[in-house]
């Protein structure tokens, strides 16, 4: 349990330090600040050599083994299915988030088909979890136990409702604007939600991690 518990924390850490690293290494690359509003992951690297991004590769891949190795000891029995099946999401997520980093949308067919695929998955895993945590100990609903509920139902409406939103497209040309000089310059939309939509599932990918945390210290 405290090697779980351990292990969120470091995958946390090594998080934080991809996004703030990568953050400053793209301004400083391009001139350009980074938003998570209508910037895809893969624009930390795209067109960039491998020792310009080496911090970015280095704690992705960090994070992403890191996270493979809490799904691995959540649980080490085996014995639920549910369980199961959450390492087996729960792995396949955490690889599809460096594919979503390393394929940009000039390969949009196979970029379009990983990003579906994670977020199918996200889902998946979340939606075990709440069975999982509803199903365990059904006669007792303690306060963590709703809280753990309430926490699980919000990931799985919000990924739900991400998924579907209609606004979800592949049109987000860059859109020609006048600037302070009179010049006709590009300025990409200020939401594109694609982009938007693959940071929100990440961030709930580890959120779900937290919930997974919680569930396995109190069941």
């Amino acid at each position: 349990m405290i090697l779980t518990l351990g292990i969120l924390v470091i995958s946390i850490v090594f998080f934080s330090l991809l996004i703030v690293s990568s953050v400053l290494i793209y301004r400083r690359r391009t001139q350009v600040t980074y938003s998570l509003k209508n910037m895809f992951p893969f624009e930390f690297v795209y067109k960039s050599d491998f020792k310009t991004s080496f911090y970015t590769y280095m704690f992705l891949l960090l994070f992403v083994f890191a996270s493979i190795g809490f799904f691995v000891t959540f649980d080490m029995t085996y014995k639920n299915g549910y369980h199961i099946f959450i390492l087996i999401s729960g792995i396949a997520c955490s690889l599809l988030i460096v594919a979503i980093f390393m394929v940009p949308l000039t390969r949009l067919r196979l970029h379009t088909i990983l990003a579906i695929l994670f977020f199918t998955l996200n889902f998946a895993c979340a939606a075990s979890l709440f069975i999982a945590i509803y199903k365990s100990n059904q006669e007792y609903f303690t306060p963590v136990k709703i809280v753990c509920l309430v926490l699980g139902g919000a990931i799985i409406l919000t990924q739900f409702g991400a998924i579907l939103n209609p606004r979800m497209t592949l049109n987000f040309k860059a859109e020609e604007k006048i600037n302070e000089n009179g010049e006709k310059v590009m300025v990409r939309p200020k939401w594109v939600v694609f982009a938007f939509t693959e940071w929100l599932n990440i961030i709930l990918f580890i959120i779900n991690m937290i919930n997974i945390t919680i569930y396995t210290y109190t069941f």
